[in-house]
């Protein structure tokens, strides 16, 4: 009888220890750590009297800018127009924004200052060109409508009309 248990308690004792364990270590994946730096960024309007409302998105898949037409800059749809770019890392604080057939920045590159704001710098028809986004939440928002079409900047058109009459 002494025998039977022992036997008994030793088959119970393998199958427990050798059954597999979701929580050992060696057979874990690692989560792999999301930088800092990604999230939502809203921009430092210094050219529309702080009426320009535009965001960046930085996520794994590069960065995303929103501007919102329908604010007192743009004065044109309630809808925002999308313009999505790959990033490389050229140094930890440092990305190329990859160019692409189309693409309105060409040769840009952004600047990380910590996880609490970017700076955007490329060179446009006109010279060189900087813009600046604070970083408002880690997490990635979505920004809806976004523009079925590419629309021109109707403001100044708008004004001439008024101005005029």
């Amino acid at each position: 009888m002494a025998k039977n248990k022992i036997l008994i308690f030793s088959i119970i004792f393998l199958i427990l220890t050798c059954s597999k364990d979701s929580s050992d270590p060696i057979t874990s994946k690692i989560p792999a750590e999301i930088p800092t730096y990604f999230g939502t960024y809203l921009y430092n309007d210094n050219d529309c009297g702080g009426s320009d409302i535009q965001y960046a998105t930085i996520s794994e898949d590069g960065i995303a800018f929103f501007d919102f037409l329908g604010d007192n800059c743009d004065d044109t749809v309630s809808c925002y127009l999308q313009d999505s770019y790959e990033l490389t890392e050229v140094t930890a604080d440092t990305f190329l924004i990859v160019t692409q057939d189309g693409s309105y920045i060409t040769g840009g590159e952004l600047y990380l200052y910590g996880d609490s704001s970017i700076t955007l710098a490329f060179e446009d028809d006109n010279g060189p060109v900087q813009y600046s986004w604070n970083k408002i939440k880690d997490d990635i928002s979505s920004f809806t409508p976004l523009c079925d079409q590419e629309y021109e900047n109707t403001k100044d058109i708008v004004d001439i009309i008024v101005y005029a009459v």
